[in-house]
């Protein structure tokens, strides 16, 4: 990946973005760059490890994710400052901190699946996905089962589910940044999924029209459980 190409993927996703959405903002071209290039170097890195033929290959293949990463970074937030002026070092040098770290994480590929449907209607997988937000205006504390505080403070549950409900990536507005799970148990309508942070385990209630009625986050070391209702 050279600065040209990324010329050229930008060119073409910032023109859809902007039609989309009736203009450009700048926090809307920070986060295309960043997606973009990730996008790309996921792309080469499945590239990679779909031709390995051993075990030791296809570590090989994740491991020398980040040997090409930040090269890939930089070709197109070089493309995005010569395209665009007002994009200059502020935007830059966050941008080349985080990209190779966002393609570490064990969600990016769910958030870009997420990205690219909402923000391009395209879609970048086969994969199944289904977004349910929960908008609760108060919510509950506990520690150690023993209850603590009651706020009536607004949060928003996203909730995207993910091959027909087996895994999910949940988001609370503003406290918590998304987190991926896999569902461990499913009765009548309640739903139950541990983190891939061990750290994590959600659960929720649907009511008669599919829609979450209630939602639990649990941080188990801590002991701590908090309840979210609308």
């Amino acid at each position: 990946m050279n600065k040209e190409e990324a010329k050229k993927i930008l060119y073409g996703s910032i023109n859809r973005l902007s039609a989309r959405n009736g203009g450009l903002t700048m926090s809307m071209l920070e986060a295309e760059v960043i997606n973009q290039a990730c996008y790309a170097i996921l792309l080469k890195q499945r590239e990679k490890t779909q031709v390995a033929k051993t075990v030791e290959d296809l570590f090989a293949g994740i491991l020398d994710t980040q040997s090409f990463a930040l090269g890939y970074a930089k070709a197109f937030v070089d493309a995005a400052m010569e395209m665009f002026s007002e994009y200059g070092a502020s935007e830059a040098i966050p941008a080349l901190e985080g990209i190779p770290i966002n393609v570490g994480w064990e969600g990016m590929w769910d958030h870009l699946r997420e990205y690219f449907q909402k923000n391009h209607g395209i879609s970048i997988d086969d994969t199944e996905i289904e977004g349910l937000t929960f908008y609760s205006n108060r919510h509950q504390r506990f520690e150690n089962e023993k209850f603590v505080s009651e706020s009536e403070i607004e949060r928003i549950v996203k909730v995207t589910l993910i091959d027909g409900g087996e895994e999910i990536m949940v988001e609370i507005v503003p406290s918590l940044t998304p987190k991926k799970g896999h569902k461990i148990s499913s009765q009548g309508s309640r739903r139950v999924f541990n983190g891939y942070d061990t750290d994590y385990r959600f659960s929720f209630e649907l009511d008669q029209f599919e829609e979450i009625k209630n939602f639990r986050l649990e941080i188990l070391p801590r002991k701590i459980r908090i309840d979210y209702f609308e």
